[in-house]
């Protein structure tokens, strides 16, 4: 026999032991899926468990949010509330405002109208002054002349002789002849 050629036993027994290898390995496999499968399975599980327990954390939350938004919205309701308070009460203080500002005007031009009287009263004071005063240096001079004249004629009269003082006397005060400077009073005008 040819080292080529194989017999029928040869082939079977080959067959068989490749058959066996095959099916072994078939097993092997069919044994790593398995536990492949059952791990996986194991991992969903506890996958699953996580996931709902973040939905459950998260179903909190939102609620708590809802919650707050909820609060939010009617906070929101509450100011919107106000600001119409508020609109309608400056719109109350518009007219205020106004009035008052009309009445601030009206009580400069009244102050500014009784500033005026005042001035022209004072104008006019000052015309009647200054008439005054002019009759009163007027006056004034006329009384001047008076009293030189009169002092003139008192010193044209003789004078009477005077009577022997005593030694380390002062003749009165009323025979001292005064000079022509004290006669005249300093503040009156020629």
């Amino acid at each position: 026999m040819d080292m080529d050629t194989i017999t029928r036993t040869e082939l079977n027994s080959t067959l068989k032991v490749f058959g066996a290898r095959i099916y072994a390995s078939i097993d092997n496999l069919r044994d790593t899926l398995e536990s492949f499968v059952v791990r996986a399975e194991e991992h969903d599980k506890a996958r699953d468990a996580k996931l709902d327990l973040r939905d459950k954390v998260l179903d909190a939350k939102f609620a708590h949010m809802d919650e707050r938004w909820r609060l939010t919205n009617l906070r929101v309701d509450e100011i919107a509330s106000e600001m119409r308070d508020v609109k309608r009460t400056l719109s109350n203080q518009r007219y205020w405002i106004v009035g008052t500002a009309i009445g601030a005007v009206l009580g400069v031009g009244a102050f500014n109208a009784t500033v005026l009287s005042n001035m022209i009263a004072a104008f006019e004071s000052g015309k009647s002054i200054s008439a005054a005063q002019a009759e009163i240096i007027q006056r004034s001079r006329e009384m001047e002349q008076a009293i030189d004249h009169m002092r003139s004629r008192l010193e044209a009269l003789p004078l009477p002789m005077p009577v022997s003082n005593p030694p380390n006397q002062s003749p009165p005060p009323s025979s001292r002849p005064q000079s022509a400077s004290r006669r005249r009073r300093p503040w009156a005008r020629r």
